[in-house]
């Protein structure tokens, strides 16, 4: 097949590793001798491998403990019916999940280089796992579901600033990372559901510097019981439901997460250690056990477009002490919102010109209401935004300095998000439709939202 196997010298290197050059994707089997199956355990791969070759080795090299494939490169295939794309670690490439087997001696695995996605379950249950060399992959766009879920040695992970999706639970349950960063300049847009969830060492994570992250699905940080800090993007529009559940965090000053308009339910269920919350004024909804049981929880400011606190919301926040709510619409309350918590000792801060509106509802008559001025509080209105259409472009121009510019069409779609940091700005939309919603937040904290 004019493959080698060749061996690189002891002398060489600090243990015995096997090289193999394939020439051939697909033929790693016919380089790897019988006799040596349930012995080899460093190999050191290069040339062009295909997804064959990734489960010839899961499925017959039992004692492998370090793979090189620095040197490789990752050809397309079809296996069995099952389509697997060029530069990508292949879905259950060293799992198989279904019968709860995976490399269960592989400590270290360095991918190519020019790798592009991992597949979802690529690495789950390898539960010895501790080195890859993912930061180096600059390529890198995709981590798929369960990629690295129960890889429970795995200490650390930097994620390469190329990646702009991590898959669900692509590091969850029994992971005991004690560190995980996001390179500089990072493309990061979305992070799944579940997708650290049961993570018991992390303590401190900071997504503060990933303008593009947009989406956190739900329950992605459940029962991080150790988290006890994490920094959001103002980019963040969506956070999915139970995503802090059973967490360590202390406080949730989320003021400038502009485009956040609920708050979904169990957000918070059971973080005892919550002390603040501060909602952005963007907010609609808190949903239904948002805050139930955070029995630490003191201070509460609402937003300014809230109207709907759901069901058992803030139930069993025995500490609860004053809420700020500056909301326009007086806000509806479903069922034992605020079930356990003695709300004529606490202090809710209204609008003065709404305060008749809370002294007359059966809900929120019973707080200790006090009517404050709130101007100035909301999504204050600007003079309207010159909005000009070009063929496949959009022409923003304002009187102030915009952060952000987000466009919808009219079924609540998003066409495009960008970052801005100036009064003008082209926001490139192909194929865009005959009517859309443009939505600017603007530097100093308010937003406007236009209409066409």
């Amino acid at each position: 097949m004019g493959a080698l196997l060749l061996f690189a010298p002891l002398a060489a290197m600090a243990q015995d590793v096997t090289e193999f050059v394939v020439t051939q994707p697909g033929t790693l089997s016919e380089l790897v001798s019988q006799d040596v199956y349930t012995t080899l355990s460093d190999m050191k791969i290069t040339g062009t491998v295909d997804a064959r070759d990734f489960f010839f080795i899961r499925d017959n090299l039992t004692r492998i403990s370090s793979i090189d494939m620095t040197e490789a490169t990752i050809a397309a295939c079809e296996v069995e019916g099952t389509s697997y794309d060029a530069d990508a670690i292949p879905a259950e490439a060293f799992s198989l999940p279904q019968e709860s087997t995976a490399m269960t001696r592989m400590t270290t695995f360095e991918a190519p280089l020019s790798t592009r996605s991992i597949g979802d379950n690529a690495f789950y249950l390898c539960n010895v796992l501790r080195e890859t060399n993912i930061e180096s992959l600059q390529e890198l766009q995709y981590i798929g579901n369960g990629a690295f879920s129960r890889c429970n040695r795995l200490r650390g992970f930097v994620l390469p600033a190329s990646v702009v999706e991590v898959g669900d639970a692509a590091f969850a349950y029994d992971v005991a990372m004690s560190t995980f960063e996001v390179a500089a300049g990072s493309s990061l847009e979305t992070l799944g559901s579940n997708v650290f969830r049961g993570n018991t060492q992390l303590r401190t994570l900071d997504f503060s510097a990933v303008t593009r992250l947009s989406t956190i699905g739900d329950y992605a940080f459940a029962s991080c019981t150790s988290l006890s800090t994490i920094g959001l993007p103002q980019s963040v529009g969506r956070i999915g439901e139970g995503a802090f559940m059973y967490t360590a965090v202390e406080t949730a000053d989320w003021s400038h997460l502009w485009s956040l308009d609920t708050i979904e339910g169990s957000m918070f269920y059971g973080t005892t250690s919550l002390q603040q919350v501060k909602l952005p004024q963007s907010v609609q909804e808190v949903r239904t056990s948002a805050f139930s049981g955070c029995t630490s929880l003191q201070e509460v400011a609402l937003s300014y477009n809230l109207v709907f606190v759901g069901d058992w919301a803030f139930s069993g926040c025995t500490a609860l002490d004053s809420i700020f709510c500056p909301a326009q619409t007086l806000p509806l309350v479903g069922y034992e919102a605020f079930e356990g918590v003695a709300v004529e000792n606490v202090t809710l801060a209204v609008d003065a010109t709404k305060l008749p509106l809370y002294e007359a509802d059966m809900d929120w008559s019973a707080f200790h209401l006090v009517g404050i001025d709130v101007s100035g509080v909301g999504l204050t209105k600007v003079s309207a935004a010159k909005v000009v259409r070009g063929s496949q472009s959009l022409l923003l121009t304002t009187q102030k300095e915009m952060a952000q510019v987000a466009v919808y069409d009219f079924g609540g779609n998003l066409l495009s998000q960008v970052a801005v940091s100036g009064c003008d700005t082209v926001v490139a939309l192909p194929g865009l439709g005959a009517r859309y919603i443009v939505r600017i937040a603007y530097a100093d904290g308010t937003t406007e939202v236009v209409k066409r």
